[in-house]
Order: C-alpha cells, then structure tokens, then sequence
C-alpha cells in the first residue's frame, strides 16, 4: 500500500459559500456566483449553485447543484445541449434540491431562466481570491522528497499546501 501523494491534515469543501461573487433570487431560485474546489487536485473554477431561495442554507444537509464553468456552454442557448439540461434539472428537482415537480415543463423552464440570468456573470468571474485560496489550500507551498541516504531512491513525495502549514 503506497502513501497518499498530498497530504491533508484538514479535508476541504468542495464549495465555501462565504465567498461569493455574486448572488440573486429569480423565481425562488437562488443563484450565487462562487468556486468550486476539486478536493484532488486544488484546482479551481469558477461556478453557478443553485439552491432553494425559500430554505435555509445548513451546512452538511443543503445540496447545491452546481454548474461548472466548463459546463457553461451546455445550459447556452445558441449551443447548449438541452437534454443534458433537462435530465439534470429533472434530476435536482426529484432529488428534493431544488423546488418543483420533477415533470413539470413550467418548473424546469423556471430553473432554466434562473440560470440564463446569469450564466453571462458566470463567464467574467474572476479567479478564486487569494484569501479563499490560502484558506483552502489551494496554493501549493513546497514538496517534500524523502529519500534513502544509501542509495538514493526517491521512497516518497509530498506536496504541501497552505492547509498544512501552522503558524
């Protein structure tokens, strides 16, 4: 059995709702402009979450549903892929994630809409911002090569990111 190749003291959010971008309500949609983290690989990218404007937001129980801005041109309307788009709005709605009836063609249009407001925001977002970043760990510090004295083999390497550092 090999050793983890990054090694976490702290796991990660996926997303970290403190850092928004921006963030409206469209028809009891609310839609926020922020981050998402792959817990791998630390690289960021810019995002739609969708929520239910009409519940509370509690961390460990509220689902996001989340459109990457490498997604982004699937929900377009000049190019998109509308069964994509219907089978994943089909899929929040059943799931409970976001309000509606799963075949209602009036619910779906509804989250659609919401998306449409701003998909474009979605596109000028900048990067993650340093703080969230450092927070999160997703600057990398340095690595660590451990290796035998006799020989010289590399036995092990360890990135260290910024969530691994104490002060």
């Amino acid at each position: 059995m090999s050793a983890p190749r990054i090694l976490s003291l702290d796991a990660r959010p996926v997303l970290d709702l403190q850092f928004r971008a921006f963030e409206t309500v469209t028809r009891g949609i609310r839609v926020i402009g922020s981050w998402y983290m792959d817990p791998v690989s630390r690289q960021t990218e810019p995002c739609l979450v969708l929520l239910d404007a009409n519940r509370p937001v509690r961390p460990g129980r509220t689902i996001p549903c989340i459109i990457p801005l490498s997604d982004m041109w699937k929900w377009t309307r000049e190019m998109g892929d509308p069964a994509h788009v219907a089978r994943v709005v089909h899929d929040w709605i059943s799931s409970g994630a976001l309000p509606g009836v799963p075949d209602d063609r009036s619910d779906a249009f509804r989250i659609f809409d919401a998306v449409q407001s701003r998909l474009r925001d979605l596109w000028s977002m900048p990067p993650l911002p340093p703080k969230a970043a450092i927070k999160h760990g997703a600057i990398p510090v340095g690595e660590i090569e451990i290796t035998e004295r006799e020989s010289g083999k590399t036995v092990q390497e360890i990135e260290v990111v910024a969530s691994n550092v104490r002060d």
